[in-house]
């Protein structure tokens, strides 16, 4: 349903007045942010312009973030509160930024060998089914509930920017497809 799309910030704990003071896109913008050099994510950011340090593994981004390589990590809201705890007595300086987020699609998709249509039809059967009774959506809430109200996604300011790297095949007209925090 695209959840990992809304981003919350990893940023240095000094460095939240700072990020309160963001009101529109080209201001955050102009900072630097961290991410994975071949992360789906990162590529799209990259042709929306955005300065990115490009890290080759995963990891040692929050030391990066922590030594002033960059200034904020985005990361799924389904992923920065466990990344956040594990690391949290390692990397003192850093904290979940308050008051912004940022949502960028990103659908996930399951592929499937062209031998196989008929495997291609019967998930396609099972994921509609299962959006059609609502267990779809319960199943999300039951894995993603807790992320969502940490989230607080309603207090911020949402930057919602388009995913160039998205085909016009995208079903953007299924809103019962998207995670909606309205």
């Amino acid at each position: 349903m695209g959840i990992l799309g809304y981003r919350l910030f990893l940023i240095r704990s000094d460095t939240q007045t700072q990020f309160r003071k963001i009101t529109n896109i080209d201001q955050l913008k102009k900072l630097r942010l961290g991410s994975g050099s071949q992360w789906s994510i990162s590529l799209a950011l990259k042709r929306l312009g955005y300065r990115i340090h490009d890290g080759t593994k995963y990891e040692p981004l929050f030391q990066m973030l922590s030594e002033q390589r960059f200034d904020y990590f985005p990361r799924g809201i389904n992923e920065i509160f466990g990344e956040f705890e594990t690391r949290k007595d390692e990397i003192t300086n850093m904290k979940i930024e308050e008051t912004l987020a940022l949502y960028l699609p990103l659908p996930t998709y399951f592929f499937v060998t062209p031998t196989r249509p008929d495997l291609a039809t019967r998930i396609k059967q099972g994921l509609l089914s299962i959006l059609e009774d609502g267990t779809m959506d319960q199943i999300f809430l039951e894995y993603h509930s807790d992320v969502i109200q940490k989230a607080r996604l309603k207090d911020r300011i949402i930057f919602k920017l388009p995913n160039l790297n998205l085909s016009d095949e995208t079903p953007f007209h299924r809103k019962d497809f998207w995670y909606h925090p309205e």
